[in-house]
């Protein structure tokens, strides 16, 4: 059954707006490596800045060694939680983009077939009626 201009032009918008949100969803999937570097070098940043102070304040011939490794291992297991933290959140939202995309897809499936299936029954009921009517023959008009 073809469609007429109204339906098909209304049909064409929807399919435009589907491209369009669904390259609004890319995009939000995409991700950067610009967290993971910044995050990185500020925790360097804020080592070497200990470092320097625990030098500068530090007493003339104490070891400082110690402390300065502890300030390295500290800073690394953070740098490392915090890189993992930015990790999985990246991962969840990854997910769950993917997640209602495939839902979407499938309440368009389900829809189509669901338009489908009403045509068809549509039809029938009308095939149906068709064949139970009489025709009507209207008179003759006398002049």
């Amino acid at each position: 059954m073809p469609f007429t201009q109204e339906e098909e032009k209304e049909l064409k918008e929807k399919w435009e707006n589907e491209v369009k949100k669904s390259k609004e969803k890319d995009v939000i999937g995409q991700t950067s490596n610009k967290p993971y570097v910044v995050i990185s070098l500020v925790m360097t940043l804020i080592v070497i800045v200990a470092i320097i102070f625990l030098e500068i304040l530090s007493p003339e011939g104490k070891d400082t060694s110690g402390t300065i490794t502890l300030i390295i291992g500290l800073s690394a297991t953070f740098t490392g939680t915090m890189l993992t933290l930015l990790k999985n959140a990246e991962t969840h939202v990854m997910i769950n983009n993917r997640l209602s995309q495939w839902m979407e897809s499938n309440s368009r499936a389900e829809r189509a077939e669901g338009e489908k299936a009403g045509r068809i029954s549509a039809n029938a009921r009308t095939d149906e009626l068709a064949k139970n009517t009489v025709p009507v023959v209207e008179p003759p008009v006398s002049e």
